[in-house]
């Protein structure tokens, strides 16, 4: 629970600098519950009532001649509970999961 807590101080810190973010890369501004989060994405990317997959990308390593090889792994599932503006928006996930500034979401 701290490196939870831990986490999402940082990324607050993180979020006092702007919520620029490239698309669809999740950055936790504000968090209400282990499980209801604002994040950095709103109305141009989400509309009210949307579902949502929450991805982590496993890669590995480089080998000799080869590029390192990154898979998506889904790791759950939320639902966007309002739109604050076009930078911001409230969700809340299906189960207790860890997000980080590397998640990544998708609609459904």
């Amino acid at each position: 629970m701290k490196k939870i807590i831990l986490l999402l101080v940082a990324m607050c810190m993180i979020s006092l600098f702007g919520c620029a973010h490239s698309p669809p890369r999740c950055t936790v501004a504000t968090s209400h519950s282990p499980t209801e989060f604002d994040i950095c994405m709103g109305s141009k990317e989400f509309k009210q009532g949307d579902r949502l997959i929450f991805y982590k990308s496993h890669c590995s390593p480089p080998s000799r001649g080869t590029p390192k090889k990154c898979k998506k792994v889904k790791i759950g599932e939320g639902l966007v509970l309002n739109i604050l503006d076009e930078h911001l928006s409230t969700v809340k996930l299906d189960s207790e999961f860890e997000i980080n500034q590397g998640t990544t979401i998708e609609r459904q």
